[in-house]
């Protein structure tokens, strides 16, 4: 999937588009206007093009079209197209794919260790209820009477079945992972679990009598 600027580049003539992204002190036109960097980024750059997502590096001079100065101007794809342009800060969504990795073993393992219930107890395909307990998903009883605060955290590892687990994965690996790249994963980081947290929280207020798992 492609990530695309804000425009398609009308708004400025010849010269305005043969500008450098790096020495002009304005927006060349309203293709650039919100997509500049400075020479001293170290960001990563996201080109949408017709057959995907192509990361190159601000560095690179063979990324963009030269002006009639040598300076760099449009950025271009392979063909020496013009393209739309996003930046982000880094080539991967790393903690996104990390959690997947570790949310799907931990689904393997428990199906492996506990069995698969059958459809008309867990129809996403997966282990007993209380296997899910076991595992720590969010218990209302135990986190508030035994204080097991834990619970509140845990749940994002755990999924109710092959079905549930799928459907968080690819969110989580396309649109968690988009963020990540934008953001950082320092930050995604703290977005991440301080909603896994907070969601933990209203569940045991609201739903106290339900056991709940899944990071979404």
């Amino acid at each position: 999937m492609a990530f695309t600027g804000n425009g398609s580049g009308g708004g400025g003539g010849a010269n305005d588009r043969s500008e450098s992204l790096l020495s002009s002190s304005q927006p060349n036109d309203d293709y650039y206007s919100k997509n500049r960097i400075d020479s001293t980024s170290r960001h990563s750059t996201s080109l949408g093009t017709n057959q995907g997502s192509e990361m190159i590096d601000p560095a690179d001079d063979g990324a963009y079209k030269l002006d009639d100065d040598g300076q760099r101007g449009t950025p271009t794809s392979d063909d020496g197209s013009e393209v739309d342009v996003y930046f982000v800060k880094q080539r991967r969504g790393y903690c996104s794919i990390l959690f997947s990795l570790v949310q799907t073993i931990i689904l393997v393992v428990m199906m492996w260790q506990c069995g698969v219930a059958p459809l008309n107890i867990n129809p996403m395909v997966g282990p007993y209820p209380d296997a899910l307990n076991y595992w720590g998903a969010k218990n209302s009883v135990l986190i508030i009477d035994d204080g097991e605060w834990w619970r509140l955290l845990t749940p994002i590892l755990l999924h109710a079945g092959v079905i549930h687990l799928l459907c968080n994965v690819g969110v989580q690996l396309e649109t968690g992972a988009f963020f990540e790249r934008e953001w950082g994963s320092a930050k995604w980081l703290i977005v991440y679990l301080t909603s896994a947290i907070g969601s933990s929280c209203l569940s045991t207020i609201f739903m106290p009598g339900n056991i709940s798992v899944g990071s979404s």
